[in-house]
């Protein structure tokens, strides 16, 4: 419940500060005073985009805060969830500077606007003077329903379920549209691939090639080169192998007479052992450097076949081939599977469709008993509200397309005499009966699904008289288990209240301000008198109201 607010620097008032309490509190006031300011005041706190232009001085910050006692309505857990200081006696406060900007602390900490806004819904219910045209709307009356059921829950449920549907439907398209459009591509992906793999392409393989070319391109230079070496290396006079083992055999007999030399003979041996091996690898290549036509015919082909594929694919190299081939591969595999990833997607979506349409049906068998529990709450209250020839129903009828909050169609219809048929709320009833209407409902609400707070403001619209009175009773009853703060300019409803604020104007200083007071029992005695008579109280209408509020006491 609200225990303070505290309003600065806005619209008409300067400096207002107001405590509340437990139970049926009624604001009244003549026009214009700023009983509404107050509700815009406290409907800034429930998140409300702010009118800048309200602002009464833009060069001092304007300041909305407001004291809610927290006991009992199980926030801890949502505090710590969002990392927010935990106090049963909570502040939650909005400023606006002078750029326009917003400022939201929750325990004189910075916080979100989004945190405000869920704390604050969790705890108040504001009814502003249109919030009747609310009751016309179809997403407002399936909401009384769910709340009045406490089938929140269930419903949260199945837009959870409804949403996982939808992601695997869409999934499930844009997967079979993929698969459609590789299908067409599958053909000429298979040639593509079959070409690249029956050419056989190897990593390195063009650069062998190059090689191969070039020594049989330069074979007869390359031959006469191995013959000079040979010859150098091995004529019989002179050679450089004779020679060599001359200059050993010579290290062996003159290390005798000096050691100094002897290690240097197993070096020059390696050198005679290295040489030989040298004359063994050129008589081998000289053996293998007989030119083939053939090959090198081969090799010529085999790289214009490369080339060619390079030249195909816009490829610089034969390695992009290879990644190529690699690539197409893996889009083949996938063609392959595809059969198998699109039934896998339709059966995902199909199971989530079976869960979506079996907690559509559980939550629309709930809504129809649920329904036909408030509309006799409702045709109770109403029925006490004068409205004896009333009939009013809900009806739930199903869909053929889901949404997020179900397959349900929920319609309050209303009937205002009798032997008139049912018809929607929105087409048959006047503004007085609006006001009984939402009463009623609001009142049937508080019953079962309990804010902490409950403003009203004028929901007495179009009322008078006996009406009046009956209004202000039930608004009396929901005061005893929720706090109740009624705007009012009905004698009858501000006489229920348990105490009872006037808000007025002055004048100082040639600035108009909105000041606010708890009246004490004489002065509700004339408040209640003026709203009798006007302005000229009689003694007839100080006696009523003594009669009003003594019925009260």
């Amino acid at each position: 419940m609200i225990s303070h607010l505290t309003i600065k620097n806005f619209a008409l008032i300067e400096d207002l500060e107001i405590s509340f309490e437990k139970g049926l509190t009624t604001i009244t006031g003549e026009t214009g005073a700023g009983k509404s300011i107050i509700l815009t005041a406290v409907s800034l706190l429930a998140g409300n985009r702010a009118d800048l232009s309200m602002v009464r001085n833009p060069d001092k910050k304007c300041i909305i805060e407001a004291e809610f006692n927290l006991k009992g309505q199980n926030l801890e857990l949502y505090f710590a969830d969002n990392d927010i200081d935990y106090s049963d006696h909570t502040i939650i406060r909005r400023e606006f500077g002078k750029e326009g900007k917003s400022r939201v602390f929750i325990n004189d900490s910075p916080a979100v606007l989004l945190h405000l806004k869920s704390i604050v819904n969790k705890l108040l219910d504001v009814h502003s003077q249109h919030e009747n045209l609310e009751l016309n709307k179809r997403q407002y009356q399936l909401e009384s329903v769910d709340r009045f059921g406490d089938l929140l829950s269930d419903r949260k449920f199945f837009t959870e379920t409804y949403q996982n549907y939808r992601k695997a439907e869409k999934e499930f398209i844009e997967l079979e549209k993929e698969s459609a459009q590789l299908r067409e591509n599958a053909d000429y992906v298979s040639f593509q691939l079959n070409e690249l793999v029956d050419a056989d392409i190897k990593t390195g393989e063009w650069e062998e090639l190059e090689n191969e070319l070039d020594t049989m391109s330069h074979l007869e230079e390359i031959k006469s080169n191995l013959h000079r070496i040979q010859e150098i290396l091995n004529k019989e006079e002179n050679g450089i192998g004779e020679e060599l083992s001359t200059v050993l055999g010579l290290i062996r007999k003159t290390s005798s007479h000096l050691p100094g030399i002897k290690e240097l003979g197993p070096r020059t041996e390696a050198l005679v052992i290295e040489l030989e091996d040298i004359q063994s690898e050129l008589n081998r290549y000289s053996e293998g450097t007989d030119l083939d036509p053939n090959r090198m015919a081969e090799v010529q082909e085999r790289m214009s076949v490369l080339h060619q594929l390079q030249q195909k694919h816009r490829l610089p190299d034969t390695e992009g081939l290879i990644v190529l081939r690699e690539k197409l591969s893996q889009d083949f595999e996938q063609i392959s599977n595809l059969d198998h990833y699109v039934d896998e997607a339709r059966n995902r979506r199909d199971s989530l469709l079976t869960e979506m349409k079996s907690s559509a049906e559980n939550l629309s068998e709930k809504r129809k008993i649920v329904a036909k529990d408030l509309s006799v709450e409702i045709s109770s209250l109403l029925k006490r509200l004068g409205m004896s020839s009333t009939r009013f129903e809900i009806q739930v009828t199903n869909s053929e397309e889901f949404s997020a909050t179900g397959q349900d169609s929920i319609e309050f219809m209303f009937s205002a005499n009798e032997g008139m048929p049912l018809k929607p709320v929105s087409k048959v009833a006047s503004g007085g009966e609006m006001s009984r209407l939402m009463l009623s409902v609001k009142a049937a609400l508080s019953k079962r699904s309990p804010l902490s707070s409950i403003i009203f403001d004028e929901i007495d619209s179009g009322i008078s008289g006996q009406v009046a009175d009956k209004m202000g009773k039930i608004i009396q009853e929901m005061g005893q288990a929720t706090q109740i703060i009624a705007i009012t300019h009905l004698p009858q409803i501000a006489a229920k209240g348990i105490r009872q604020l006037k808000v007025f104007k002055e004048g100082e200083e040639g600035q108009t301000r909105t000041r606010i007071k708890i009246l004490e029992k004489s002065e509700r005695v004339n408040e209640i008198a003026r709203l009798l008579s006007g302005e000229t109280i009689s003694d007839q209408a100080v006696e009523n109201a003594r009669v009003l509020l003594g019925a009260n006491d």
